[in-house]
C-alpha cells in the first residue's frame, strides 16, 4: 500500500507522518476552524510550479467571503527557499523554473485579500499548508475546494463562492500588456495557442490523437489572430491554419504573458501551469492533457481532453 507523507510545518521546520491518502476524508472530518473566525490562515504550497500556486489563487477571496475578519498570511519567497531548501538543493520541486520559490509571488502579487507576507522566524505555531485538505469520493475536485472544506466551508459555500484562479495586475503591467495587444491585434479580439511543454508525456509531433479535439476546437476560432508558444515551427503542426505571433520572440515577463492570456477570447493547446493560473474568470480555456485522471489539479470551466475523453467541471 502506497502511503502519502503529510507535512506539518512549525518553527520553520517540516515534519511528516503517513496517511493512506493525502488529506482527510470528508465523512470522518470536522474542521478546527470555528464560525466567525478572526484569526490567521496561512496559504502555503509544498510544490512550486507556477500552476501549483496558480490553481489556489482564488483561495484568499473565497476565505474572506466566509470569514471576513480572518487574516490571510502568505510566505515570502525567502521563507519558501529557506524551509524547502532540502528539496531545492536536490533539484526537486523545481519543474522548469530557475527560482521556483518565487512563483508564489508571481501569482499573488497585488492580491488585495492577502493581509501579510511572513518571513523566517516570524510564526512559531503550526502553519496550514496544502496538505490540509478534505476530499470526497469525487476523484476530480479542485484542490482549492478541498482546502476550503478543511477551513470549514460547507458544500453550499463551496459551490456558490467563486474560488477559480484570480490574478491582479498593477497599472504598469496593464499598460504594457495593452501595448503589446494593440501592437499586434488591431481589434483586440485574439486567442492564444500553447504547444510548448516540459512534460515528456506529451506527444511529438503535435498532431497525434491527444490533439484531435483541441485542433477541432481551434478551427472554430481560425478567423482570430493568435499569440502562440511552440517548440516546433507552427507550419509543421496540425495548427498550421492559424495566423499567429510567436510570443517567445517577444521576450515578455511571465506576468505580462498572464495578462495577455487573461484578455484572450480563447486559450487553447496543452494543459500547463500558465493556463491553469489564468483560469476562466475572464477567458475560455480548452486543452489537451496526457493524464487519464487530472485529480485535484483541475480548474472549473476548463475543458480537458485526453483523446476523445472530456473532463469538464462547470
Amino acid at each position: 500500500m502506497n502511503l502519502a507523507s503529510f507535512y506539518v510545518i512549525k518553527n520553520d521546520n517540516i515534519s511528516s507522518f503517513f496517511l493512506p491518502k493525502l488529506g482527510f476524508y470528508h465523512k470522518d472530518f470536522k474542521s478546527p476552524i470555528p464560525k466567525d473566525y478572526d484569526g490567521v490562515i496561512t496559504i502555503i504550497r509544498t510544490v512550486f510550479s507556477l500552476g501549483d500556486w496558480g490553481i489556489i489563487s482564488g483561495l484568499p477571496y473565497a476565505l474572506k467571503q466566509i470569514y471576513p475578519k480572518c487574516q490571510i498570511f502568505l510566505p515570502t519567497p525567502e521563507w519558501n527557499k529557506h524551509v524547502f531548501k532540502f528539496w531545492f538543493d536536490k533539484g526537486e520541486n523545481q519543474s522548469i523554473w530557475k527560482k521556483p520559490w518565487e512563483n508564489s509571488e508571481l501569482i499573488f502579487k497585488n492580491n488585495p485579500y492577502i493581509d501579510y507576507r511572513f518571513n523566517i522566524g516570524e510564526i512559531k505555531e503550526d502553519l496550514f499548508n496544502d496538505h490540509y485538505r478534505v476530499y470526497t469520493d469525487n476523484q476530480e475536485e479542485p484542490l482549492v475546494e478541498q482546502m476550503l472544506r478543511f477551513f470549514g466551508a460547507n458544500e453550499n459555500q463551496i459551490q456558490s463562492i467563486d474560488s477559480r484562479p484570480q490574478l491582479f495586475f498593477d497599472e504598469d503591467e496593464i499598460k504594457l500588456g495593452e501595448k503589446i495587444i494593440d501592437t499586434y491585434i488591431k481589434d483586440k479580439k485574439f486567442g492564444t495557442l500553447l504547444l510548448s511543454t516540459a512534460n515528456p508525456n506529451y506527444p511529438v509531433p503535435w498532431d497525434k490523437k491527444v490533439d484531435k479535439k483541441v485542433v477541432s476546437e481551434t478551427k472554430k476560432y481560425k478567423n482570430l489572430k493568435f499569440f502562440y508558444y511552440s517548440q516546433v515551427p507552427l507550419e509543421q503542426t496540425s495548427y498550421n491554419f492559424i495566423d499567429g505571433i510567436n510570443i517567445n520572440d517577444l521576450n515578455l515577463p511571465i506576468r505580462i504573458q498572464l495578462y495577455i492570456k487573461s484578455k484572450a477570447l480563447i486559450n487553447l493547446g496543452y494543459q500547463s501551469g500558465i493556463n491553469d493560473s489564468v483560469g476562466t474568470r475572464t477567458t475560455k480555456i480548452v486543452c489537451a492533457t496526457p493524464y487519464n485522471s487530472i485529480g485535484s489539479n483541475i480548474g472549473r470551466g476548463i475543458k480537458y481532453y485526453n483523446g476523445d475523453n472530456l473532463t469538464y467541471l462547470k
